[in-house]
């Protein structure tokens, strides 16, 4: 909201010389950071977006390579397969918390597995 706020400022006093200084002022930022905002809300949030698209990405393979392979898995008997599986995914891109939540186990038994 205050993004929001500091935006709206922005827009009242670009054409002002000295404008992005009084916004920064009034707010207690930097003119960077109004740059920062500036640049987030007309050109979006690169770096969220990013995160996203990785997450759909990791969502379609685990969808249709990994998760019918994890279901077919025996964890008592076939551990093998288990950290096999791990190391795929992890190689696949997938972080260590991110195998553990799919999975359903603690992270620090996908590190134990990932180390061996």
């Amino acid at each position: 909201m205050r993004k929001i706020k500091i935006y709206r400022e922005y827009l009242k006093t670009r054409h002002k010389k000295g404008g992005v200084s009084e916004v920064a002022k009034k707010f207690g930022i930097s003119r960077q950071a109004v740059h920062q905002i500036k640049d987030e809300i007309e050109k979006g949030n690169r770096i969220q977006l990013e995160r996203c698209m990785k997450r759909k990405e990791l969502d379609c393979k685990w969808e249709w390579i990994y998760q019918t392979r994890w279901l077919f898995i025996d964890e008592q008997q076939d551990q093998e397969a288990l950290i096999a599986l791990i190391k795929e995914m992890h190689k696949d891109g997938f972080g260590v918390r991110e195998i553990a939540r799919r999975i359903n186990k603690p992270a620090t038994s996908i590190s134990y597995h990932l180390r061996k």
